[in-house]
């Protein structure tokens, strides 16, 4: 699109975003309220200045989703904004893979006007800078609120065993940044190198997301031989392409080519493996990159290119996807087009004419070629047969599901298929799952969650049970808000974090044990009603019970309470163990090591 059209578009953009946001507070509103603690007036309402802040968290939920690709529980879960959030409004991050460990931060801002013609300031990217370095600096000292110094922690006992590679996303209802904020990010790259990555999103990007552009045909160059077959009505196609071919190709269909089904995962985000690519398309090793790469797969309609022809073909490719590759182009086109350079560097290219409808196999081909990368795989299980059952089963009880992603609001009383894998996962398969990503969850452990018998009643007991657990976990945080983190409590925060990963299996199990005689295979929809009562009426009392077992066993120096945070108003004046509010270290107790110097991010 041209900046012309950029410009053209933008405001009937952001109008569109404006509308989506009152649409998602609507939907969302009681979520969002509880999630930022909000208090409405006698009347129900809300203060205006809290409307407000309602809205910002609206936004902040719908880039988490449509940006990042959350499904919405985790979107909620990656919401920190409120006090002391060091100027980061969500938060997430993804199983190291390869030794390194993928960060999404966002922070967003509403500008009154609504047309898209603000700017985004450029002085919330200082305060990011030094927000990363606290996270990635496991000696730096912060004040935070209690959800997100939990998460600073997790992310931190990560780092100890992989490499961070974050992605910032500053989005907004307006435009980017101008030329101060580049040079911030410039100063910021070389602090961080390519380990943090800054991005812009507004309404022209959101509506990229929400309206994919229509089927793309395109034309490829192929370079030497090539290999040709037909399988009835189907069509394969095997040859290499030179890399500026490819990255012709790219320039012509922009990123329309990676719009079908995967948009949410090809191409977008910066990582080890985009990394690596770029490295040796500028080195020596160029010459390699066909042996190195794995090649582009791309499904079509049509396939039309001169038979007689045995060499160097010129392909038509009609509503042409690329399925599989979408970083390898992404990363060749920026390469080429920094270094100015044409390499006699080639690539595998599989083309692949299937049915216009036949979405099965797009599904299949897909997941075929993606399972090896860490990729979001839940769309590509969505026609799965036992999810078409699932939601059947879940249905009879009242209760929604959702396969497949979609960037409305979930409604009352439906589950995504993210939340619902993890949820299994924890309770009936007694497997840690709160950083599992879809990769796994819809990849290596989907035959182990989704079994052949897996009923609407399991799934949504699980998800109850997960979401009771969260609950109490989050009101027995070990950090209170707007306090420091001290070293003191890292060790107990880490035998707290894993008591409550079992305590949806522990209370799982006393269900079965007191309403299906202790077997999963009787919890069915017949029983659900009985299980849901039991949850209801001893699910509290039963995992208070447990952690006051816990705190008795597992506190430092066997007396947990004695080293949880205080309030300030009841902390003693003289508290050697603890930093001041203001980020001094004082003298440290004979039992504590040298307190770190502290860092204040405001």
């Amino acid at each position: 699109m041209s900046v012309a059209e950029d410009k053209a578009g933008m405001g009937t953009a952001a109008q569109n975003l404006e509308t989506l946001i009152q649409e998602t507070v609507q939907a969302k509103r009681t979520e969002l309220i509880e999630l930022r603690g909000l208090k409405p007036l006698d009347t129900g309402k809300l203060r205006e200045e809290d409307e407000g802040r309602l809205r910002t968290t609206a936004f902040t939920f719908l880039v988490a989703k449509l940006a990042v690709g959350l499904d919405d529980s985790d979107a909620l879960e990656a919401i920190v904004d409120g006090g002391k959030d060091l100027c980061i409004d969500a938060i997430h991050w993804r199983e190291p893979r390869d030794n390194v460990l993928p960060i999404t931060i966002v922070q967003t801002k509403l500008h009154k006007r609504t047309d898209g013609k603000s700017n985004f300031s450029e002085t919330v990217i200082d305060d990011l800078v030094r927000s990363i370095g606290v996270i990635l600096n496991d000696d730096a000292r912060y004040t935070a609120n209690a959800k997100l110094g939990q998460k600073i922690e997790r992310i931190r006992s990560h780092l100890k065993r992989a490499d961070a590679e974050v992605r910032v996303v500053l989005a907004s209802n307006g435009r980017r940044w101008g030329k101060a904020g580049d040079d911030k990010i410039a100063n910021a790259d070389a602090e961080f190198g390519e380990d943090v990555k800054f991005e812009h999103i507004g309404p022209l990007e959101i509506h990229r997301i929400l309206n994919p552009k229509p089927a793309v045909t395109g034309r490829l160059q192929l370079t030497g031989k090539y290999l040709h077959e037909t399988f009835g009505e189907r069509q394969a196609l095997v040859g290499r392409a030179r890399l500026c071919d490819v990255a012709k190709m790219l320039e012509e269909s922009s990123d329309d080519l990676l719009d079908r089904n995967v948009r949410f995962f090809l191409g977008t985000q910066t990582g080890s493996v985009n990394s690596n690519i770029a490295a040796t398309l500028k080195s020596n090793e160029v010459k390699n990159f066909y042996f190195y790469n794995n090649g582009l797969t791309i499904i079509c309609d049509d396939i039309k290119f001169t038979k007689a022809v045995k060499k160097n073909i010129l392909v038509t490719l009609t509503n042409m996807q690329l399925i599989n590759g979408g970083q390898t182009c992404k990363v060749v086109k920026q390469v080429l087009t920094e270094t100015g350079k044409d390499p006699d560097a080639y690539v595998l290219i599989r083309v692949h004419q299937i049915g216009k409808d036949d979405e099965q196999l797009v599904r299949s081909i897909t997941y075929a070629t993606n399972r090896q990368t860490s990729v979001n795989l839940a769309d590509l299980q969505a026609n799965d047969i036992r999810q078409e059952h699932l939601e059947r089963s879940i249905k009879d009880l009242g209760f929604g599901y959702r396969r497949k992603r979609s960037h409305l609001p979930l409604a009352d009383k439906e589950y995504s298929a993210t939340e619902v894998a993890r949820a299994v996962l924890e309770v009936w398969r007694g497997k840690a799952a709160g950083e599992k990503d879809e990769a796994d969850l819809f990849g290596r452990l989907y035959n182990k969650i989704f079994k052949d018998d897996i009923n609407g009643a399991q799934a949504v007991l699980a998800i109850q049970i997960m979401r009771k657990v969260k609950k109490i976990r989050g009101k027995e945080a070990l950090f209170a808000d707007h306090h420091q983190y001290n070293v003191l409590y890292a060790e107990t925060n880490e035998r707290i974090g894993r008591f409550f990963d079992q305590a949806g299996a522990r209370l799982g199990k006393v269900i079965l044990d007191n309403v299906c005689g202790g077997e999963l295979g009787n919890l069915d929809n017949s029983k659900y009603a009985s299980a849901s009562d039991y949850l209801a009426r001893e699910g509290d009392a039963k995992i208070l019970a447990d952690y006051e077992v816990f705190k008795k066993k597992n506190g430092p120096r066997n007396d947990l309470t004695l080293d949880m945070p205080q309030a300030p108003d009841q902390r003693p004046s003289k508290d050697p163990a603890m930093p001041t509010v203001e980020g001094t270290a004082k003298q440290s107790s004979s039992h504590e090591p040298t307190a770190p110097v502290v860092v204040e991010v405001k």
